[in-house]
Formats: C-alpha cells, sequence, structure tokens
C-alpha cells in the first residue's frame, strides 16, 4: 500500500525503484501536491547505520567547517547572547557542536543514534532551560516523517526556531542515475524536497518557512 503524504496528506503514487545498498530494490514515492518524495517502507535502514556516519562521507569536516562560518552569522542575527543556548540536534559525533562552542556560542548536542565524541559534558538537557534555536544540518533527508522530526527537535530545544539545511530539487523527481544526493550506495537518505515541500511542512507544523 503506497499510502499519503505525510507532509501535506495526499495520495502518493510511485516515482521510480532503485537498487540501495547494491541488494535491496527501493521503492520511491511521489506526492503531486507538495512534491515530497520518500523511500516506501525503508527495511534495510538497521544495515544502513550500522555505523551512524557512513564511510563514505568523506566531507564530513570540511562541510561543518563551512556551516560554522554560516551558522555563526546566521546567530549574529538573530541572537547571540551568552545566555542563549542552541542545541544541534541529531548532533552525529558532536562536531558541530564542537565548533560552534569553540566560536563562542552556547551550543550543545543531542542524538539518539550517535556518540559524542568531540562535545563530551555538553549534552543539552532540559535543565539547561530553552534554547534560541535548534539545529539540524543535513538531517531531514534521513528522516521517514519530517513533521514529526520537526516536531520532536522543536520540543527538545523548547523552541520554534529551526536552522537546517537539505538539498532540493525541482520540479519532477531527478532520474535515479542523474542525482547523486539519492545516495543509494549508503541507503541512508530517504526523504527530497522541494522548495515548496518545505513550505508546506512549515505550514502543516504552524511555522513559518
Amino acid at each position: 500500500m503506497i499510502g499519503n503524504c505525510p507532509i501535506c496528506g495526499s495520495a502518493l503514487s510511485e516515482a521510480f525503484r532503485a537498487m540501495v545498498l547494491r541488494r535491496h530494490e527501493a521503492i520511491y514515492d511521489h506526492c503531486g501536491r507538495c512534491g515530497f518524495l520518500r523511500a516506501r517502507a525503508p527495511h534495510w535502514l538497521d544495515e544502513a547505520y550500522a555505523d551512524s556516519i557512513a564511510v563514505s562521507d568523506t566531507g564530513l569536516l570540511l562541510r561543518n567547517r563551512i556551516i560554522a562560518r554560516q551558522l555563526s552569522a546566521v546567530c549574529g542575527v538573530i541572537g547571540n547572547d551568552a545566555n542563549e543556548a542552541y542545541l544541534d540536534f541529531a548532533g552525529g559525533y558532536g562536531v558541530l557542536t564542537r565548533m560552534m562552542r569553540d566560536a563562542g556560542l552556547d551550543f550543545y548536542w543531542a542524538d539518539k543514534f550517535s556518540r559524542n565524541l568531540l562535545a563530551p559534558g555538553f549534552e543539552y538537557t532540559p535543565a539547561i532551560g530553552p534554547c534560541r534555536a535548534v539545529t539540524a544540518f543535513e538531517v531531514l533527508e534521513h528522516v521517514e516523517d519530517p513533521r514529526a522530526f520537526v516536531a520532536e527537535a522543536l520540543a527538545a530545544g523548547q523552541t520554534d526556531t529551526l536552522i537546517f539545511s537539505t538539498e532540493l530539487y525541482a520540479g519532477q523527481p531527478p532520474a535515479p542515475a542523474d542525482w547523486w544526493y539519492y545516495s543509494f550506495e549508503t541507503g541512508q537518505h530517504i526523504a527530497f524536497y522541494r522548495r515548496d515541500t518545505l513550505q508546506a511542512l512549515a505550514g502543516t507544523s504552524g511555522l513559518h518557512f
């Protein structure tokens, strides 16, 4: 059964099939209304996340250096008071949390599926209090239910602001051979978005994009 879009509720239709992790046939469903594209029933996730960070992700440190510079500028606009905390939700090994703390910002880490290797002692707890914002870089493509993830992230940080990144497509879903971001070889990317998908996600979550 295909089901309905978890963002706007419209009916999904099959977009294409592809081989994931070189051995699992995956079906990808598309919402013709908001553009949400997802892998149907991704049963291979336990295998894909044997390591929380894919071995093929060789750009991890460089990407975080770039994000840290951009994020520092954003925090400078929305608030960088020493008393304002930020939460890097799904923070992986703690790379970004460490970099942001080194830049003088009060960042904390949380991740249910990864070890905090680089920012130990700065795990977020509710006792820290409300955060100015929650960050989630390169995370939305990993989640089965984006609305549930956004709600969970904002509730965890006791805030209504989410700063995030993901790679977008335009128009119809790219052919399987034409877009590197599908990342079929890792099996970790299971959700994909257009700009209007994110606008719909914000609207159905009571937020502004």
